[in-house]
């Protein structure tokens, strides 16, 4: 799907798709119809009873695969939320983690995980929305890294809050990771293309049934286009889980920041 069409509000997109398939089904009738009279003349039941076949086929196969899309973006947008709450979560232990450091180390870590949470609230999430992925909160997390590195402890104690903080950094590091991968996954091109090219077939064969008054064939094709245009609107809000309006937000990183981390002391 076009970048720009996650610039919309939600309801102006939904609208977009359900008037170009309204237009598309009604286009497809005037142009259709004088054909099929050509082909069957007023031979309505012979020609309505090849198309319930044609429809039958292509709509079971045109709906088992727009379904199964349609599981798999959710699935997709639902993974992702769960690598940002764990992303968030796992700074959120991180600071508590540094909090044992010894000073002046211990203020240099917990202010370089506030900040790191600031840079990706502020910067990497606005920038997901417009469909660019900005990776700013990189060099705070290698400063983070360099500075517990350089932590030199003297004891078993300090030796296994070292251990256990670089394990839970890690942690951290790979959710970060996880999210930014996640942040351009999309459906590819070629779905795209035979999921448009089945529904303007699965409309065309709508138009060509032969119904006696024309109000209620358009009538019928426009609420057949609707919901088409509802499905496919669906999958395509869904298939960019940090762009657009329909996005996963930085509800849980602000949540870390704001409420969590000054309760720790």
């Amino acid at each position: 799907m076009p970048a720009w069409l996650y610039s919309l509000p939600n309801w102006q997109m939904l609208l977009l798709f359900a008037g170009v398939s309204v237009t598309i089904c009604w286009t497809l009738i005037r142009l259709l119809q004088p054909l099929m009279i050509r082909w069957f003349g007023d031979n309505k039941e012979s020609r309505n009873s090849i198309i319930d076949i044609l429809v039958a086929g292509t709509g079971l196969f045109y709906g088992l695969l727009l379904g199964l899309i349609a599981v798999s973006a959710y699935t997709d947008y639902s993974t992702a939320e769960d690598s940002v709450s764990h992303e968030a979560n796992s700074a959120g232990v991180l600071y508590r983690d540094v909090s044992n450091f010894p000073e002046p180390l211990r203020s240099q870590l917990r202010a370089g995980v506030v900040h790191y949470l600031d840079v990706v609230i502020s910067q990497e999430f606005p920038s997901a929305r417009q469909g660019k992925l900005l990776t700013a909160a990189t060099p705070v997390a290698t400063n983070i890294q360099d500075g517990i590195a350089s932590f030199a402890p003297t004891n078993l104690g300090g030796q296994a809050l070292d251990s256990e903080t670089f394990h839970q950094f890690g942690n951290f590091i790979d959710a970060r990771n996880q999210r930014l991968n996640q942040m351009q996954s999309q459906l590819p091109d070629t779905l795209w293309v035979v999921l448009i090219l089945g529904a303007v077939i699965n409309l065309a064969l709508i138009a060509m049934l032969g119904i006696d008054k024309f109000s209620a064939h358009l009538a019928l094709s426009g609420l057949f286009a609707v919901f088409l245009s509802l499905m496919l609107f669906l999958v395509a809000a869904l298939d960019h889980p940090f762009l657009g309006q329909y996005s996963i937000s930085s509800d849980t990183f602000e949540t870390i920041r704001d409420i969590v981390i000054p309760q720790i002391r």
